[in-house]
């Protein structure tokens, strides 16, 4: 079977669905499948191959707020070129064009859009705009992509519901984010002569990061930690001055984009891990925390309930809180019984629900069922 993997997002992987892309390929070769990546470039179509994976990076403009249309000439037309060399097609929202194709689809929603641009800033005209546009474009392009689709997945049980409410869509199949188990094996134990509170995602409102530094200045009045923030995002800058505002700039490093070896190295010499998100669909540094081992303290939205017990495998808080977070990061910093505790159910966790594996498999019999079902239908 040869699949072509349809994303708006950087490949060779840095985030999110890139890695998710990246994961399920690997998953898919390994079974003796074929992959293309068909994604997003610069000015020119690129052709190349990344670890097994063809790829094939189209023409995009930045052209806001027509770029997804503009690029979706691009892919459509590519799409028709190469259809003949595909069984199916696995396309991965938000940003993705919506296509035509005589091909069996699988539309995987990593988030419905509609919380994602709620929390969108709108103090100014230009912010509400982008934030009008943002709503009403994703949601055409959402929804398109789902009236597409032979079948509907997501990740999480909150982004399922979130279908039904805002797309109709009431059958969505939910596979969940996972992570490569083997990538965790080998990790360095907790740093106890530095110990840190650590940050893995964009820099945005979104992601609550500005409650994290609030946290971290209230543990830092009791205990001697230092706090770590990796990637990038429009508020670094904000929340460099925020941090020297608060008074914890001498122990808060911005480490900006990582490295996958060394983003590895820090899951694994983190005390705590903290995701103060606002909203999420199912983040996967969440799970790539617990994999390490990591005691996790994480905000109750969206998909993380789904995977975060509190008290059995990490301790939820409230969103918009960093009262709260403060005072469960404090709690496991005091508690070393309970912070192992933590860490090894989490990890159980991963091992048991959130393998790369286990959700190769369940997409590989998707995958066959349709294509399965498009050849029957044409003898």
């Amino acid at each position: 079977m040869h699949v072509a993997q349809l994303i708006s997002t950087d490949f060779p992987p840095e985030e999110g669905i890139g890695y998710y892309t990246y994961n399920l390929a690997q998953q898919l070769l390994d079974r003796g499948h074929e992959v293309t990546v068909i994604t997003r470039g610069s000015t020119r179509r690129e052709r190349f191959t990344y670890d097994g994976i063809r790829v094939v990076k189209l023409p995009f403009l930045p052209v806001y707020p027509f770029h997804v249309d503009v690029h979706g000439w691009f892919v459509r037309r590519a799409l028709s070129e190469m259809e003949s060399q595909f069984d199916l097609v696995h396309l991965h929202s938000p940003l993705t064009p919506p296509i035509d194709t005589s091909l069996p689809v699988v539309a995987t929603v990593h988030t419905s859009v509609v919380e994602d641009t709620r929390q969108m800033q709108d103090g100014t005209l230009r912010e509400l705009y982008q934030k009008a546009v943002a709503w009403a474009s994703s949601r055409r392009i959402i929804d398109s992509q789902c009236r597409t689709a032979d079948r509907v997945t997501t990740v999480a049980y909150s982004v399922a519901d979130e279908l039904a409410d805002y797309y109709g869509v009431d059958d969505a199949l939910v596979l969940g984010n996972a992570v490569n188990l083997a990538e965790f094996d080998s990790l360095p134990t907790v740093d106890t002569d530095d110990p840190f509170v650590l940050y893995v995602g964009r820099l945005d409102n979104r992601k609550g990061v500005p409650d994290f530094l609030e946290a971290a200045e209230r543990v830092s009045r009791t205990h001697d930690v230092g706090f770590k923030l990796v990637g990038q995002g429009p508020l670094e800058e904000k929340l460099r001055r925020k941090a020297d505002d608060l008074g914890i700039a001498d122990r808060t490093e911005f480490l900006g984009y990582t490295e996958r070896d060394r983003l590895l190295q820090l899951f694994g010499e983190a005390t705590v891990f903290v995701l103060p998100s606002h909203y999420e669909g199912l983040p996967t540094t969440l799970l790539e925390a617990m994999a390490s081992g990591t005691p996790v303290v994480a905000t109750a939205v969206s998909g993380v309930p789904d995977v975060v017990d509190d008290g059995e495998n990490g301790l939820l808080v409230p969103p918009r809180e960093p009262t709260r977070i403060a005072d469960s990061v404090s709690r496991l910093l005091d508690d070393p019984e309970l912070s192992e505790r933590l860490s090894r159910a989490g990890r159980e966790t991963i091992e048991r629900e959130y393998t790369w594996e286990s959700i190769g498999r369940e997409f590989e019999s998707l995958y066959a069922t349709l294509v399965d079902g498009e050849q029957a239908s044409e003898r």
